[in-house]
């Protein structure tokens, strides 16, 4: 293969492989503007005024079969308006093997106590094989 030609397959590489991370891109990246507050485990309490937005960043590899699985113990305080997969280059593709970072987005929506759990397992073998869970406890005043 000459230089030109090897110029023109490195450039038409480029412009497949930009415009497959264009698709969906905003869908899965995020700017420092829109991150909301990350919450911190309990033993400390996140303390929030109705309608705030927070964030759970965790790790998963669902190509080992984990993945993590959320409870809210007051959905009437919290809900869950967004979540966002980010693999560790930034890019719409999912490679076998390479963990990613998963983004919950919760708000506020009434006053109250409400305790989040997160725990990982797969699916089919049941909560009860979790092998990593984390805790969240989040207070909403008016």
């Amino acid at each position: 293969m000459n230089q030109r030609s090897k110029l023109i397959m490195a450039g038409l590489s480029f412009v497949l492989l930009a415009g497959f991370n264009l698709g969906g891109s905003r869908a899965m990246s995020i700017t420092k503007n829109d991150d909301p507050y990350i919450l911190k485990e309990r033993p400390q309490m996140n303390l929030f005024n109705m309608n705030d937005c927070f964030a759970v960043h965790l790790k998963e590899n669902v190509s080992t079969g984990y993945s993590w699985h959320y409870t809210i113990s007051g959905p009437a305080v919290v809900k869950c308006v967004a979540i966002i997969s980010k693999n560790e280059n930034q890019t719409a593709f999912h490679r076998v093997g390479v963990p990613s970072e998963r983004i919950w987005k919760f708000q506020g929506i009434g006053a109250g106590k409400s305790e989040i759990e997160f725990k990982y397992y797969r699916s089919w073998e049941g909560e009860k094989s979790a092998i990593e869970s984390h805790i969240y406890d989040v207070m909403l005043q008016k």
